[in-house]
């Protein structure tokens, strides 16, 4: 083996290393992150009527507001609609709480 063959060798580990140490702290930034979202309770309210330009948080508010007449909006620590679905049907909204 030629020392350029095995220079060359190195240099594309070093690399492949490289490009693998990023990849694993993006993964390791993504399992965090969904670690501190599954750490709160979470809500999927389904049914709820979609309408363009709708601020999700304040329908939440008003929606969970019937049941727990005390909630705020500063209670939710996020709410948003979840991808389209195919059945015409309002898409559900994923709610994570700051408190209950």
């Amino acid at each position: 083996v030629s020392t350029q063959s095995t220079g060359k060798r190195i240099v594309d580990l070093e690399t492949r290393c490289a490009d693998l140490e990023d990849r694993n702290a993006h993964l390791e930034d993504r399992v965090l992150a969904a670690e501190a979202y599954a750490g709160r309770a979470t809500l999927i309210l389904t049914g709820v009527p979609e309408a363009q330009g709708e601020d999700t948080r304040t329908v939440v508010a008003d929606v969970l507001g019937e049941v727990l007449p005390s909630l705020s909006s500063s209670d939710l620590s996020t709410a948003h609609r979840n991808r389209p679905n195919t059945s015409g049907k309002a898409r559900s909204i994923t709610v994570v709480m700051t408190s209950i």
